[in-house]
């Protein structure tokens, strides 16, 4: 018989029972060797290569995005299978991949390994009255010890509610408050005294987890967290951690007649929403007269730069913004935007012009609220869900995910990272967690009037960060991305339009998610939707990506470079704006020639600190191509399919929904094709795709890499990574 280790709990036995197959779930861990891994990478990966020598085949799930990519890490197609687990209620997806694993597990050879041992997971007998649960993802450990440790000290341990012991629910739903329902009643139920969430230390789900926990748990709660190799247990912090725990729970059974406040044991408040800042009120001087911007004779324009002073000294110069948007950049800094202060600008009035656009976005959507406008809040998606909303008459589209960008601007001097820490999401997380302080605060951006979320195959930390705003409150419609793979043999496939074979059924369903989203868009907003006004829609969008493929093939420099590529996803919440900001720049890049000093580069990932743009260049670096996570929304949209199935075919190459490998051939076809003379990975701190990059890159191409750390404000740390650069560029 077949021995399946199925590492799921979303994904029952009873799927696999067609197949005559042994279903392992309670993996101890404990007795294989771990395999080193690179930082960033979910310590439970390291078993799995000594697990797949023991089983004839493992079943990973999409839920987790270190999981989605570790199957490619595992490197055995044949004998890893990864079910693609909706996020969101997705009954087609389900469907499609339960025929897939059952086709799979009956096609699997049969190994000979020897029969793993099962960590038992039944409730221990203990004379004490004191009882915890143990709940969380993977355990790498031995579950009896941990079962003795918690004996020896008077406590035994009722429920194991880790992953492959009692099925308690499913936490990776958006949105999981029936979870968090499930788990309070249980532990009333059982009459359970404790609660204790194992996680590793890249996991963010249960990272995530652990504040909502504590907020809805009738009882204390600590955090166990595993940060190595190796069995988690003993370590001196984690014995020291339960110990205090153990004797807190002994310490409230103790107390007779008075009623105990409840404790955790390293929490901190986490209702805490703290009052708005007032706006500023922004003043417009006029700028002086400056000479030096010039075309050239022959009508090439040089590519100068400056610093803010230059840049609003430039001479008068017809703006394409309505006046209430136009004056001196540096307004933004007087109220609150430092950072501008120290980035060096390319010297233009068109230049002038796109700064204006980017720094009057949140004035331009206080205005359109005020206006009556609808704002639509897009999370995660990059780029799909504007178009939809841009094809209403009474509708802006906003993406608050850029709010990573906000600590940097403001240079730290903003509350909303630390906000995000009191709700449970710490500096683990990538730095998009500045969002979940502006929504909390409210200073900044207007409040959306409703949210859509992709769900699925995205990135732990927006998954994390998304149920929490669910939790606080804000209306999120999440919809689901399917992890994006090759159609199998004999599938019906659709080929996309960067050459790809998917499955046809990806598509529909993808199609129907989209569907879905305008009928909530029509609902809320009063207004029906026709085929015309979507096609109208996505010819505007597509007049965007033909001003930005211009702009890209240019000599802009790298700064004003990236600012204009992430003007793609949602046009700074102005299509219109947008098309003529760009524009003038493009007709102003037709003329810019190339400083032939300058090595080319092919930077990967979009960085949290927009100064690096100047430190690659006065490193002698220049951008000659990108991939900063949303490349298919700089692609041209067909005009002719079907609105809803262009744009659904545009979702289905998110290059991060693929497998890694996918997106970094993808990458470094273009460098090659582009001239690039090296490769630079900027990692973001906490976020669970960048660990499988470099590794992916490393395999596939011979050219020079550079793994670099961008964090919000880099100043500490500049000299190191200018130094680095430099090695870099001299090779």
């Amino acid at each position: 018989m077949k021995r399946i280790a199925v590492l799921s709990s979303a994904i029952p036995d009873a799927w696999l029972a067609p197949c005559g197959t042994e279903v392992v779930r309670r993996v101890e861990y404990a007795r294989y060797a771990p395999v080193p891994l690179r930082a960033g990478m979910c310590a439970h990966l390291a078993y799995l290569p000594a697990l797949l020598e023991d089983v004839d085949g493992i079943v990973l799930a999409t839920t987790c995005d270190q999981m989605r990519r570790g199957a490619e890490w595992l490197g055995d197609g044949s004998r890893v299978f990864l079910f693609d687990v909706p996020s969101a209620p997705c009954d087609a997806l389900l469907a499609i991949e339960k025929a897939r694993l059952e086709q799979w597990a009956q096609n699997l050879s049969l190994r000979g390994a020897s029969r793993p041992r099962d960590a038992r997971t039944t409730e221990t007998p203990c004379a004490t009255a004191i009882t915890i649960g143990i709940i969380g993802g993977h355990f790498c450990g031995d579950v009896e010890r941990v079962r003795d440790f918690f004996a020896q000290r008077g406590v035994a341990v009722r429920l194991w509610g880790c992953e492959g012991g009692e099925d308690i629910g499913d936490i990776c739903q958006r949105p999981n408050d029936a979870f968090y329902e499930r788990l309070s009643r249980t532990v009333r139920e059982r009459a359970i005294d404790g609660l204790v969430v194992v996680r590793t230390t890249w996991c963010d789900i249960w990272r995530a987890a652990y504040a909502r926990v504590q907020e809805t748990a009738p009882v204390p709660v600590t955090e166990w967290v595993f940060d190595g190799q190796g069995a988690p247990f003993p370590d001196a912090r984690s014995v020291t951690r339960l110990e205090a725990f153990c004797e807190l729970l002994a310490a409230q059974r103790n107390i007779v007649g008075t009623e105990t406040p409840r404790a955790t044991a390293g929490n901190h408040p986490v209702s805490l929403r703290l009052p708005p800042l007032q706006r500023r009120g922004i003043s417009t001087p006029d700028s002086p007269p400056l000479e030096g911007w010039q075309p050239q004779a022959d009508g090439v324009v040089l590519a100068r730069k400056g610093d803010l002073a230059a840049l609003d000294a430039l001479p008068p110069f017809p703006s394409c913004l309505p006046p209430a948007y136009q004056g001196a950049i540096a307004r933004h800094a007087d109220t609150g935007d430092v950072r501008l202060r120290k980035l060096a600008y390319h010297l233009s009035p068109a230049s002038h012009d796109l700064w204006n656009f980017l720094m009057t976005e949140e004035e331009r959507l206080h205005d359109a609220r005020r206006a009556g406008t609808k704002i639509v809040g897009a999370m995660k998606d990059l780029g799909t869900v504007p178009i939809l909303v841009n094809a209403f008459e009474n509708a802006v589209a906003f993406y608050p995910d850029g709010a990573w960008w906000l600590p940097c601007f403001k240079e730290q001097q903003t509350r909303l990272l630390e906000t995000a820490d009191t709700l449970g999401i710490g500096d683990g997380f990538c730095p998009v967690r500045a969002m979940l302080g502006a929504f909390e605060l409210g200073c900044h951006f207007p409040i959306p009037d409703i949210n859509f979320c992709s769900a699925g195959a995205t990135c732990d930390d927006f998954k994390a960060i998304a149920q929490r705003l669910a939790e606080r409150g804000h209306a999120i419609h999440f919809w689901q991305m399917p992890h994006v793979r090759d159609a199998d043999r004999n599938e019906p496939s659709t080929r996309l339009s960067d050459g790809r074979d998917v499955p046809s059924a990806l598509l529909g369903i993808v199609e129907n998610e989209l569907a879905g989203i305008v009928r909530t868009l029509s609902e809320h907003l009063g207004e029906t939707m026709t085929d015309e006004k979507l096609r109208n829609a996505i010819r505007r969008s597509n007049r965007v990506r033909a001003l930005l493929a211009r702009i890209r093939a240019s000599a802009l420099p790298s700064l004003e470079r990236l600012i204009c590529e992430m003007l793609a996803i949602h046009y700074c919440s102005d299509y219109a704006l947008c098309e003529k900001v760009l524009s003038r720049l493009a007709d102003e890049c037709d003329g810019m020639t190339c400083d032939a000093s300058r090595k080319p580069v092919y930077w990967i990932n979009p960085v949290a600190d927009i100064r690096m743009m100047n430190v690659l260049e006065d490193a002698g670096g220049r951008l000659c191509g990108t991939d900063f996570m949303f490349t298919h929304a700089l692609a041209p949209l067909d005009e002719t399919a079907p609105p809803l199935r262009s744009l659904a075919a545009m979702a289905l190459q998110d290059p991060m929904t693929a497998p890694t490998s996918e997106r970094m051939r993808r990458c470094i076809q273009d460098a090659h094709s582009l001239g690039a003379q090296g490769i630079i990975v900027s990692r973001i701190p906490g976020a669970s795709h960048c660990a499988f990059e470099t590794l992916a890159l490393e395999r596939l191409t011979a050219l020079p890499i550079l793994e670099i750390e961008i964090a919000p404000v880099t100043d500490p740390y500049a000299p190191s990574i200018a130094t680095r650069l430099q090695a870099f560029l001299e090779r």
